[in-house]
C-alpha cells in the first residue's frame, strides 16, 4: 500500500519536473532578463520628511500622512485591522488574516513607507 502511494508520488513528481523545465526552455530570455534585474544594483534615492510648510504639496502630505494615517483615524484603522485578522485567525480563515495583519502593519508605518518609497514633495 505505501510503495503504490510513493510511486504516485514520484511520477506527479516527474511530470511537474518536466512541465517546469519545459517552462524554462521556452522562456530562456524572460528569465535571464528577470535574474539580470535582481543581481543588478540600482540608483536608489529616498525622500525625507519634508520640514518647510506653505507649498500646497507639504500641505498634502501633512493632511495625509501627519493627520490621517499618524492620528485617530489610522489609529482605528490600523487596530481594526489588526482585530479583524485575530477573528479571522480564529474562525481558521488564514488568508484574509493575513492579509488584514499585514494591512494594519502597512498603516502602521505608513509615513516611514511613504518616506522610504520617494513620496516627492
Amino acid at each position: 500500500m505505501m510503495q503504490n502511494a510513493v510511486r504516485a508520488i514520484a511520477r506527479v513528481t516527474k511530470k511537474r519536473a518536466k512541465k517546469i523545465w519545459g517552462f524554462v526552455k521556452s522562456h530562456k530570455l524572460e528569465l535571464t532578463y528577470m535574474a539580470g534585474l535582481v543581481i543588478i544594483p540600482a540608483v536608489v534615492q529616498a525622500w525625507t520628511t519634508p520640514t518647510g510648510s506653505g507649498s500646497f504639496a507639504y500641505d498634502v502630505y501633512d493632511i495625509a500622512i501627519q493627520k490621517i494615517a499618524k492620528g485617530p483615524i489610522g489609529f482605528v484603522t490600523g487596530a481594526g485591522c489588526l482585530a479583524g485578522a485575530v477573528f479571522s485567525a480564529i474562525r481558521s480563515a488564514w488568508v484574509p488574516a493575513v492579509a488584514m495583519a499585514v494591512g494594519g502593519g502597512l498603516i502602521y508605518k505608513l509615513d516611514s513607507i511613504a518616506n522610504s518609497l520617494g513620496f516627492v514633495i
